[in-house]
């Protein structure tokens, strides 16, 4: 066994105090590792060590993409024997029998092999007295960077200086990420007045009534994970737009409701959104909870529209649904208790939208309302691509928080 030296200064979980052959009685050969936490221990089998291996003839730099097909992992990760496995003070090395050989340094070794927890301050959970001033950049001094860290921060942000054309706003937004399309089309404009309606867009989005806070399209698998909204002419009166951090009203409810947490985050339910006219649809999310976790425990994505619930269908074989009266209450109780928090005035925020201003809402986790008015509004708008913003944004987030985005 070797101990190599750990280097002063650097985080104990990030280097390894020792490592050895070992053999294992179901799976082989494998390398036991200790980190110089003093507490973690691993035995980590050689097919994984095959499978990450950096040897320019199984991976691609460029892009970080495997060049192995996995058909034969088991046959090429064989050594000859305990010789083929050499360690010294810096890196691991292995030789296998086919000639290949693998380096590990021992920081990039633990980087790619232990899993780390999210980030206490991923996000900044806010309500209408903690969010203190609403981001907002200008067209003029843009920064991508300064976009990405506001965003994920608060779930929106807003850019001032736009041209409040749909021209304008397409060209932007095109800048900031690819646009996912619907059939709602590219980019959309609605006006109280319905000049612009079709039978895709719903009754209610030409209407001056109040809507509750919600994410749009939860009646599709994928849902649209940027909402971005433009007022092109603001109502006469009223029209505001309430926002509401869905995060920070998901853990009130775990704290206040810790059975309807569970409940909404383990109920699978279903959204629709149908079209009758000349053009019939029928969108269909089937199995989605409303409160989506990761898998360390974690909420990942909110998926909160009241109005888009397709029939509560029960369970007949008592598996994989509700299927009692006792279940079926509990999740009205859950959903209605989550209701009653996101309507809370304490956790929403009321934005004027204003031509030239653009706001930008991450559809997983912020919702979205609209304040009765009176008089014709004009609004344009599209989703975008949550994934290609992502993408986009990790090199510009921190390495901790990165793979947590």
């Amino acid at each position: 066994m070797l101990t190599p030296p750990r280097s002063p200064g650097k985080n104990p979980r990030s280097s390894i105090a020792s490592l050895e052959l070992t053999q294992h009685p179901s799976c082989g050969a494998c390398i036991s590792l200790e980190l110089s936490d003093g507490g973690t221990r691993l035995q980590v089998p050689l097919v994984w060590f095959r499978d990450h291996c950096r040897s320019p003839k199984l991976y691609n730099f460029a892009n970080d993409l495997h060049k192995t097909n996995m058909v034969n992992i088991f046959d090429e990760a064989r050594i000859s024997g305990r010789s083929a496995v050499t360690y010294d003070d810096k890196q691991l090395s292995i030789e296998w029998e086919d000639g290949i050989t693998s380096v590990f340094l021992y920081e990039e070794l633990v980087e790619m092999l232990i899993k780390k927890k999210q980030p206490q301050d991923l996000h900044h959970l806010w309500s209408a007295s903690t969010v203190g001033t609403p981001p907002t950049l200008d067209k003029s001094t843009f920064s991508f960077s300064e976009f990405v860290q506001l965003f994920l921060k608060f779930g929106f942000v807003s850019v001032d200086g736009i041209e409040p054309t749909v021209e304008a706003t397409e060209n932007f937004v095109r800048e900031v990420a690819p646009i996912h399309d619907t059939f709602f089309g590219p980019i959309w404009t609605l006006t109280s007045s319905g000049e612009e309606k079709d039978d895709y867009h719903a009754e209610s989005a030409y209407a001056n009534g109040d809507l509750g806070p919600h994410t749009d399209c939860s009646f599709l698998t994928q849902a649209p994970g940027v909402q971005v909204f433009h007022c092109l002419r603001p109502a006469d009166e009223g029209g505001e737009t309430p926002l509401v951090d869905a995060f920070a009203a998901a853990e009130r409810l775990k704290d206040e409701y810790p059975s309807a947490f569970r409940i909404l985050s383990t109920t699978l339910i279903d959204h629709q959104y149908t079209v009758k006219g000349e053009k019939p649809l029928h969108a269909w999310a089937p199995a989605r909870s409303v409160i989506e976790l990761n898998d360390q425990g974690g909420i990942a994505q909110i998926r909160f529209n009241p109005y888009q619930r397709a029939p509560l269908r029960l369970s007949l074989d008592g598996e994989g649904g509700l299927s009692s009266p006792e279940d079926v209450t509990a999740f009205y109780e859950a959903y209605q208790a989550f209701c009653r928090i996101c309507v809370d005035p304490s956790m929403t925020i009321r934005m004027h939208l204003q031509p030239g201003t653009l706001i930008f809402i991450d559809n997983y986790r912020v919702l979205h309302a609209r304040a009765a008015f009176s008089g014709c509004r004009k609004m344009c708008g599209c989703y975008l691509s949550r994934d290609a913003l992502m993408a986009k944004a990790r090199p510009h987030v921190e390495e901790e928080k990165k793979l947590h985005i």
